[in-house]
């Protein structure tokens, strides 16, 4: 006489949801199969940029001068304070100086972006030349992103183009755009400025 074993209900159902659920060695999808590294990432959408007009007041708009630009040192720190970092992609600087307008290509981990600012002048408006625009990215206070030496391109007057940046992990980056840099940020009118925008990477 043949016998049958009859496995218990809970073992074949357990068994099944492991088999299905059990990810690939080094697999970078998500639970929908979604290959993340393939997926793009965008400035983070908030609440709009309101610092140089506090409480709704008249628009602070700081001048600059050559004259306020004092040169720094090889390897010297150009002092200041950063001020927030801004959701969207429009904001003015930290001091008033400049209106930033920024965007980028398309932002995916691993591959190169570059960045596009365009700077102009809060007190007339007109563009911010020769700002030798920098850029640094991180993702928290110990983990930097990666930033090429062959950005920092004025592609026409006030605008400038920087990279190849890579963001080598998932996360809410910051990123932080540097002008006119060789001057110390010590006085009110230093032409020295710099925004920070959040940027998303899947």
């Amino acid at each position: 006489m043949r016998t049958t074993t009859v496995l218990p209900l809970f073992t074949v159902v357990v068994g099944a949801l492991l088999a299905l659920a059990a990810p690939g060695c080094g697999s970078s999808t998500s639970s929908s199969g979604a290959d993340m590294s393939a997926m793009t990432g965008s400035f983070v959408a908030g609440a709009l940029d309101t610092h140089c007009s506090p409480d709704g007041g008249a628009v602070i708009k700081q001048p600059t001068s050559q004259e306020g630009c004092t040169f720094r040192p090889d390897g010297g720190e150009a002092g200041g304070d950063y001020g927030e970092t801004q959701y969207n992609a429009e904001a003015d600087d930290d001091d008033c100086k400049y209106h930033v307008k920024a965007s980028a290509s398309s932002i995916a981990r691993g591959q190169d972006v570059t960045f596009t600012v365009a700077v102009t002048r809060t007190i007339d408006g007109a563009a911010a030349t020769g700002a030798k625009a920098m850029a640094e990215v991180f993702l928290s206070d110990t983990h930097a992103g990666l930033v090429g030496e062959s950005g920092n391109k004025e592609s026409s007057p006030g605008t400038y183009a920087l990279g190849p940046i890579k963001f080598d992990q998932p996360g809410r980056w910051t990123v932080r755009f540097h002008f006119y840099d060789s001057c110390l940020d010590f006085s009110e009118e230093s032409p020295h400025g710099h925004v920070a925008f959040y940027v998303d990477v899947p």
